[in-house]
């Protein structure tokens, strides 16, 4: 159940930041957060016990923590994204995606065709 939920997790948190990267990152953080409650040694860390140590409410602690976490990360990737459209913009206008973005943005040609 860790894995999926860590997947749907990282997914969502891949989504909203737009890469593969985001994607990878979020989907190890959110796996790593989840099996942290299943398998928290006493042996190692006194703080915590997991599941296979018999505290399966750390599970639900860090289960909570990562959906806190997306939630914190969406909000504030939305603000983000209305600051950034009320001071600049999120595209170019049509015209000047019709000519290309390397040209209207960059001032060159990315392909030379004939």
């Amino acid at each position: 159940a860790g894995t999926i939920a860590g997947t749907i997790a990282g997914t969502i948190a891949g989504t909203i930041a737009g890469t593969i990267a985001g994607t990878i990152h979020g989907v190890a953080g959110c796996l790593g957060a989840l099996l942290t409650g299943v398998f928290a040694d006493p042996s190692i860390n006194d703080a915590g016990k997991g599941l296979l140590y018999g505290n399966p409410g750390q599970v639900i602690i860090q289960l909570i923590a990562v959906g806190t976490t997306i939630v914190y990360d969406a909000v504030a990737t939305l603000l983000i994204l209305l600051v950034i459209k009320a001071l600049i913009g999120l595209r170019v206008n049509h015209e000047e995606e019709l000519q290309g973005l390397d040209k209207t943005q960059h001032g060159e040609n990315a392909y030379n065709v004939v």
